[in-house]
């Protein structure tokens, strides 16, 4: 029974000229309190949806930041990738033309033979070192990136298992009993009234 049915029931109790009798008076007390009770409960309903969709939404928000980060982690290691495959490209172009004009130099002086190749050996070892560590700067990028990667997906995580805390819902079984205690202790209110306030009693 809904709030102002409740009420045009108390009106027909309380309207009924010599039926104002303590059954009407308790019956319209009753139908008050299991409305109020029944608002209640609807009122729980919707509070409970209300929380369901802004916690939906607030998931959808932690996904979405979650996917760009990642996106922005994994940008940044391919630009690191490329950035250390320009260095080897620009390692191994120095060295090859830094070779050449030595081999023309002492081949010009009139260097060749043992000398010649450890030249050679010199500018090779030299490009082994470089590219050594180039190589090493990359295993402690991707190192770091994993780890980053690893902390982004933990606090994902703990955001979604704080976002996923059961929303308290109603329950339909506790809420008619609820509407049925008020409704009985209207009637038993209305009875006192009316026993209180009825001069033949």
């Amino acid at each position: 029974m809904c709030f102002p049915a409740a009420l045009g029931a108390i009106g027909s109790a309380l309207g009924a000229g010599a039926a104002t009798s303590g059954a009407a008076i308790a019956t319209g007390s009753a139908a008050l309190g299991a409305a109020s009770s029944a608002l209640g409960f609807i009122g729980q309903r919707q509070t409970a949806r209300a929380q369901e969709r802004a916690q939906a939404v607030a998931m959808q928000q932690e996904q979405q930041r979650f996917r760009r980060e990642q996106l922005a982690m994994r940008q940044r290691e391919a630009q690191e990738q490329i950035a250390n495959l320009q260095q080897r490209q620009q390692i191994a172009e120095e060295t090859r033309k830094a070779l050449a004009r030595q081999v023309v130099a002492t081949g010009e002086a009139g260097v060749g033979g043992a000398s010649a190749q450890a030249v050679v050996d010199e500018f090779t070892a030299q490009e082994g070192r470089y590219l050594a560590a180039l190589e090493q700067q990359r295993q402690f990028q991707a190192l770091n990136t994993g780890l980053a990667l690893g902390d982004i997906g933990m606090a994902h995580q703990r955001n979604i298992t704080a976002l996923s805390r059961p929303i308290q819902q109603p329950s339909f079984l506790e809420g008619i009993t609820s509407i049925g205690s008020a409704g009985a202790s209207g009637y038993l209110a209305g009875q006192q009234l009316y026993k209180a306030t009825d001069p033949t009693s």
